[in-house]
C-alpha cells in the first residue's frame, strides 16, 4: 500500500526510552505566562508545591481523552499510556500538576505523543516534556531549551493529520504560517493542491512545496506536488514562488490566491 502523501517518511520522535515521562498543568491566573524553557519549569516547580483544595477536573478529562484514543489492555503489553485513570476516577488527589508515563516501546509512540500533548493543550494546559527541555503551551506554542531539540513544533498539525481532520491541519497551517517551518510548508502545499478547504490549486500548492525548501528527492510529498503542474505551467509557478518568498503576510497571500480562483467570496478555509 503506497504511504498517504500528507504523511513524512521520516516522522518526528521525541527520542524515546522505556520510561518517559510527561507533565501536564494549569496556567496559574496570577502568574503571567511563561516566555522560556526555565520560566516554565520554575512556574511548574512553584505548582508542584502547593497543592489545590481540590481535584483539578481537567486532569480526569485528559486521562479519559488518553484512554479513549489509545485503550488500556489487559496484559498490558500494547498500553500507550500510564495515565492512572481508574485511581482519579475513585481516589483523585489535589495535586496541580500531572504526571503521565508514555510507553516508548508502543509501536505508535509518536501518535501517542502528539494526542497527548494535543488533548492537554485543548483542555488549557502546558505540557512539559523534561527529557528533552521542551514546554508545549496550552495556546499552542513551542518552547525549546535547545533551538536544535527534538521538538515537534508541527505536533497538532501531525495530530490533526494522522486523524485527517482536514480543516484542523489547515488551520493549524495557517497558525504556524509566519514561522514558515518546512514540515507545515509541505503539508499546507499537499492541502491546497488537493482542494481539503478550497478549490484545488495545484500551481499554488507547487510553490508552497518549493518554499518548503525541503528537495523533492528527500520528500514524495513534495515530489507528488510538483509533479501536478505541466511545464507549460511552470512559468506561473516561478511567480507565485517569488510571491509567496516576499510577502509579508503569508497567510494573506495565499488567501488571496485561492479567493480568486473560487471567484472571490469570504476567507478561504477559516
Amino acid at each position: 500500500m503506497a504511504a498517504h502523501p500528507l504523511r513524512s517518511t521520516e516522522p518526528f520522535s521525541p527520542r524515546p526510552s522505556m520510561s518517559f515521562t510527561l507533565t501536564a498543568w494549569p496556567q496559574p491566573s496570577d502568574q503571567p505566562l511563561p516566555t522560556t524553557v526555565m520560566q516554565a519549569q520554575a512556574q511548574l516547580d512553584m505548582v508542584w508545591a502547593a497543592p489545590g483544595t481540590a481535584p483539578e477536573p481537567r486532569f480526569l478529562a485528559l486521562a479519559r481523552a488518553l484512554e479513549a484514543r489509545f485503550p488500556s489492555t489487559e496484559d498490558g503489553e500494547s498500553e500507550m499510556y500510564d495515565h492512572g485513570l481508574e485511581l482519579m476516577e475513585h481516589s483523585p488527589d489535589n495535586d496541580r500538576a500531572y504526571n503521565i508515563g508514555l510507553w516508548a516501546r508502543a509501536e505508535h509512540f509518536t501518535l501517542g505523543f502528539n494526542h497527548l500533548v494535543v488533548q492537554a493543550n485543548e483542555l488549557g494546559l502546558h505540557v512539559m516534556d523534561g527529557q528533552n527541555g521542551i514546554v508545549y503551551l496550552a495556546h499552542g506554542e513551542v518552547l525549546a531549551l535547545d533551538p536544535h531539540s527534538a521538538a515537534s513544533f508541527t505536533c497538532r498539525l501531525d495530530d490533526a493529520v494522522a486523524r485527517k481532520d482536514w480543516r484542523a491541519a489547515w488551520m493549524e497551517c495557517r497558525r504556524l504560517a509566519p514561522q514558515r517551518l518546512p514540515e507545515a510548508l509541505t503539508i499546507w502545499a499537499l492541502l491546497v493542491s488537493q482542494g481539503r478547504q478550497a478549490p484545488p490549486h495545484p500551481i499554488l500548492g507547487a510553490a508552497l512545496a518549493k518554499l518548503s525548501g525541503t528537495s523533492p528527492h528527500q520528500d514524495k510529498r513534495v515530489q507528488w506536488c510538483l509533479a501536478k503542474v505541466p511545464p507549460s505551467q511552470w512559468p506561473q509557478e516561478s511567480q507565485l514562488l517569488e510571491g509567496l518568498r516576499s510577502a509579508a503576510n503569508l497567510v494573506a497571500f495565499v488567501d488571496a490566491e485561492l479567493q480568486g480562483i473560487a471567484g472571490g467570496g469570504p476567507e478561504i478555509g477559516s
